[in-house]
């Protein structure tokens, strides 16, 4: 889902995409910052919506990137690389989001590296030290 205008690269998620950690890491790896687009109007209230932009405000933090939320029922906003928001436009309110993205300035996080692999290998690890501790310290039975 990447798009490309010139030199500018655009890593695109749409809808509930932005919820999925790793798709977010992966556009972020080659592009020079998301565009999350949504639409949360189907919901009666600014719940989901509000989940959304702290959805895309983590996106944003986790991958070091600037990221865009766009949504039509709002709440839409210009989110900086460090997951705080430069500008925004609230819930149910209608008009445009104007700000700044600085392109090329990406930072790096271990996330952005890493992503769950190191979450994985450190349940993996735990794991094999208590099969290994099982075996190597067995339980001693208890006698009446």
């Amino acid at each position: 889902n990447q798009a490309v205008f010139g030199d500018v690269r655009v890593g695109c998620l749409i809808c509930s995409e932005l919820h999925q950690s790793d798709l977010a890491q992966r556009e972020s790896l080659r592009s020079d910052f998301l565009l999350a687009l949504g639409s949360d109007s189907m919901f009666p209230n600014d719940l989901s919506a509000n989940f959304a932009l702290a959805a895309a405000r983590y996106r944003a933090a986790e991958n070091g990137i600037p990221t865009i939320r766009g949504n039509i029922i709002g709440p839409s906003a210009v989110i900086n690389a460090d997951g705080s928001i430069q500008t925004m436009l609230p819930f149910s309110t209608s008009g445009e989001v104007r700000g700044e993205i600085v392109l090329g300035y990406k930072t790096h996080t271990q996330y952005s590296y890493w992503g769950l692999s190191a979450v994985y290998a450190f349940i993996a690890l735990s794991l094999l030290y208590a099969a290994f501790a099982q075996v190597r310290f067995p339980r001693k039975s208890e006698q009446y």
